[in-house]
């Protein structure tokens, strides 16, 4: 055999002894050793190979390295051969004996012996190390595709490493990102706050925390990043998962928001229920000052100047009638009529009264909706809540300024009353009161509803407009809308249920004159003071009194045979029972007895949803004498 030339081929020639050594150390190598010559036959194997492979010696002697070595061919090893390589290392498969396929990596270099040219490999079996490899790449890959931003960072707060998560969050490149600081895309951190959150993870090891990122685009949003300290290879870093919380925090505002709403709503209903129970009270306490004072002043003789005492006194109790009246609305408890009413015709009607209430330097707009539908409503309620609206943005101008009036049809849908909790789905028709004045700030809009709140001087206004708005519009299930900013203006939304069908009326109480009756009259009335007036009025009308302080004596009364009884007139809320339960108890001891109700408000017994049942009787406290006697001979006859 030619000898070869060229730094890359070396002579070995050692001593038999030394040769006896080497072959032995060769054979008890754990690695696969194969010598091979030019024309890629195994010249020689090493009883790791041999086990390997599954060959036995002779076998494995007699291949050429194409056929261990699956991914050579013939081609392949000619020119690895012609390339002299000193030395060359590679991963390929080695086939076993039955067939199956081995991972190895083998290390090869060119010998040159006085005899033949040769080369030598070294074969490691990686199965266990290619396997570690593929999972540790299958683990990267999930790394790199995770949904969380994942960020490793040094002491010095040095990004090492980025998923592709933290790339698409920021904006960034992985290679941009991998020359910045912590610092340079969260705001909150410094140096100083680096160094404490630095010395908090190696304490606890791990704990979550929000913060803020900025993208490259300089868009900043909230994120939740949870920390963990970690150990490798003698460094220290902080893994880092970050999570984009913007919609949570969303989230999180919108329930803030609407808990706020539900629980503003349910403030002014509790306040609606204490000045709905103040209001009735105080009528009962009214009933009293008005009726004795028309009693004592029927008995005073003309002329007497007491008689000009109690004038005065009836005068102010009907100024606070007036007053618990604006109270009865606010909690929707006062009696209303209710029928069909065509808001663009009742605006038209109004608008004279409503420019006398501005004056001259305000200039009044209507806006009238096209093919408006009609709402059940009482119209004087109405009106009401109307001047209510005026009087208030009038008031909201300094001097001069516009106050428009608008109607629509509106469907309201889910995603409206997401934002409000007081609507419900359905048909509207909205009037909405605009002014171009002050404005109102958050802080104010949250009171504004609630009776006696106001921002007006010392004697500009009771503070119970808009509290009679609110319980007008609720007692006829509807909702408001209010946009205010200082400087801004203000506008109130109403939102009234369009009309379906005409809904039964109250029924009015007959005008006939206050003239003396007779016949017997049953009072049931748990409260001691209006009890003995309402007694003494029906007395000085000419009438005979049984009355009873709670409705079992009613009742007791009632079952007696011989005892007549002409009319039963019936406080509508009494403890243990209820006006009604008394009525059709009554009745079923005496058919078609006469019943008249009064109360300070109206019960849901007489009144359902703010309508007076048919055929019900109602006497609304404060009375006059004069309305007692038209409601019994409305009753009885």
């Amino acid at each position: 055999m030619r000898p070869l030339q060229g730094a890359n081929w070396r002579m070995i020639e050692p001593p038999p002894i030394e040769l006896a050594m080497f072959q032995a150390a060769i054979d008890a190598a754990p690695e696969v050793v194969f010598w091979t010559d030019f024309d890629g036959r195994l010249v020689y194997v090493n009883e790791q190979a041999r086990a390997s492979l599954g060959y036995g010696r002779e076998e494995l002697l007699s291949l050429r390295v194409w056929d261990v070595d699956a991914e050579l061919t013939r081609e392949a090893w000619s020119g690895t051969w012609a390339e002299r390589s000193a030395s060359t290392m590679r991963e390929t498969w080695y086939r076993r004996r039955d067939g199956s396929l081995v991972p190895v990596e083998v290390s090869s270099r060119n010998l040159e012996t006085s005899r033949a040219r040769l080369r030598v490999s070294f074969a490691r079996d990686i199965t266990e190390r290619r396997a570690v490899t593929d999972a540790l790449r299958r683990t990267q890959a999930a790394v790199d595709r995770a949904r969380e931003a994942i960020f490793w960072i040094r002491s010095d707060a040095r990004l090492v490493y980025v998923n592709d998560a933290a790339c698409e969050s920021l904006g960034y490149t992985r290679e941009e990102l991998l020359r910045m600081k912590v610092m340079d895309f969260d705001p909150n951190v410094s140096e100083a706050v680096w160094e404490k959150d630095w010395a908090r993870s190696r304490e606890l090891r791990s704990f979550v925390a929000e913060t803020a990122h900025r993208a490259k685009s300089g868009r900043t949003f909230p994120v939740e990043v949870a920390i963990s300290f970690m150990q490798f290879k003698g460094e220290e870093y902080n893994c880092v998962y970050t999570r984009d919380i913007s919609e949570r925090k969303r989230a999180e505002e919108e329930k803030a928001r609407l808990q706020s709403q539900l629980l503003h709503a349910q403030k002014l209903e509790s306040v609606g229920r204490l000045a709905g129970g103040v209001a009735h009270d105080f009528n009962n306490m009214l009933s009293v000052i008005l009726g004795y004072t028309e009693l004592i002043t029927k008995r005073l003789p003309p002329g007497d100047p007491l008689v000009a005492d109690l004038q005065e006194i009836k005068k102010a109790a009907c100024r606070s009638r007036d007053t618990t009246r604006q109270l009865l609305a606010f909690s929707r408890r006062q009696i209303i009529t209710p029928r069909p009413v065509d808001l663009n015709e009742l605006v038209a009607n109004a608008q004279n009264t409503l420019l006398r209430l501005i004056g001259e330097d305000v200039e009044l707009r209507f806006v009238a909706g096209r093919d408006l539908w009609q709402v059940v409503f009482d119209p004087s309620q109405l009106e009401q809540v109307l001047v209510n609206l005026i009087v208030n943005a009038r008031d909201a101008l300094s001097s001069t300024g516009t106050i428009t009036i608008e109607t629509s049809n509106l469907r309201v849908d889910e995603a409206f009353c997401r934002g409000h909790p007081e609507a419900t789905p359905g048909e509207y028709v909205a009037l909405s009161v605009t002014d171009d004045g002050v404005g109102i700030d958050a802080d104010t809009l949250g009171h504004i509803f609630e009776p006696f709140f106001t921002t007006k001087g010392v004697g500009r206004g009771t503070g119970l407009g808009l509290a009679t708005v609110y319980g007008a519009i609720k007692q006829n299930d509807g909702f408001i809308g209010v946009t205010s900013a200082p400087g801004r203006g203000s506008s109130f939304k109403l939102y009234i249920p369009r009309a379906r069908s005409r809904t039964s009326e109250a029924r009015v109480v007959a005008e006939p004159p206050a003239t003396r009756g007779q016949g017997t009259v049953l009072v049931v009335e748990d409260d001691d003071m209006v009890r003995h007036l309402t007694s003494s009025m029906l007395q000085e009308l000419g009438y005979t009194v049984l009355t009873a302080a709670t409705p079992r004596t009613a009742l007791s009364i009632c079952e007696k045979p011989d005892q007549r009884i002409d009319v039963l007139l019936s406080d509508v809320v009494m403890p243990g029972m209820q006006g009604s339960e008394l009525r059709d108890r009554a009745r079923a001891l005496r058919p078609n007895l006469p019943v008249l109700f009064m109360s300070g408000y109206t019960s849901d017994v007489v009144v359902h949803h703010g309508v007076v049942d048919e055929g019900v009787e109602f006497l609304q406290k404060p009375f006059t004498m004069s309305d007692l006697a038209r409601s019994l001979r409305a009753t009885m006859r």
